[in-house]
This record gives structure tokens, C-alpha cells and sequence, in this order.
């Protein structure tokens, strides 16, 4: 009786460790999967500031352009 009773411990302990091992593995995985997340947002957020800088000098090229057609248009 009491060697089945180890066996089963054995038994359930091994399942436990397989267990363990796959949950390990998924995790590393996972934290793998978050790092390139990480980095894409990252990514993102470098385009978004370009896309940010260039609005702005877009739109300081546009006021002089807009200033200098209301001063041509004074002057006629």
C-alpha cells in the first residue's frame, strides 16, 4: 500500500515538474514576445515624434507663406 501511495506521489510530482518546465518555457516565450512589443512601440513612438516635428515645421512654413501673401496683397 504504501509503495502505490510513493508511486503515485512519484507520478503526480513528475507531472507537476513537466508542468513546471512547459510554464517555464511559455514564460520565456512570452517575455520574449513582450520585448519586441516593446521595441515596436518604441519604434512607433520615435516615428510619432518625427511625424510631430515635421507638422511643426510644416505649419511654420506655411504661416510665413500665409505672412508674406497678406504683405504682398497690402502692398497692392
Amino acid at each position: 500500500m504504501e509503495l502505490e501511495n510513493f508511486g503515485k506521489l512519484e507520478e503526480r510530482i513528475g507531472g507537476l515538474l513537466k508542468t513546471y518546465e512547459e510554464l517555464k518555457a511559455k514564460n520565456n516565450t512570452l517575455k520574449e514576445e513582450l520585448k519586441l512589443k516593446e521595441l515596436k512601440i518604441k519604434e512607433f513612438k520615435e516615428r510619432l515624434e518625427r511625424s510631430e516635428k515635421e507638422k511643426g515645421v510644416v505649419r511654420e512654413k506655411v504661416d510665413g507663406l500665409i505672412t508674406r501673401l497678406d504683405g504682398l496683397i497690402q502692398n497692392v
